[in-house]
């Protein structure tokens, strides 16, 4: 996300995370809030810090991010087939 107030579902979330029988870690990330005490800048910087050893990854965003995200997921030794990926896109509608 870009600001705070564009971070949702935090409450289903924090019960997902809570119910979860394995390691389950949410952090997020905010590239354009100057004043928020997490996770700052672009998510691939901050991968290496939160991967533990045989992580799968479930990516969610533009494609830019998921695709920087892949490669520095792959850098760091997590198998290619334990990266799953949504890219968003959008479609345009001409009129």
């Amino acid at each position: 996300m870009r600001r705070r107030e564009d971070l949702y579902a935090l409450d289903e979330i924090e019960t997902l995370a809570r119910n979860w029988r394995g390691c389950f870690v949410f952090v997020p990330v905010l590239s354009e809030q100057t004043d928020w005490p997490g996770a700052s800048g672009l998510v691939p910087q901050h991968l290496a810090t939160y991967l533990p050893a045989g992580a799968h990854a479930y990516l969610c965003g533009p494609p830019a991010m998921v695709d920087a995200c892949t490669a520095s997921l792959i850098e760091q030794g997590v198998a290619a087939a334990h990266i799953h990926a949504d890219r968003f896109t959008t479609i345009t509608r001409e009129t």
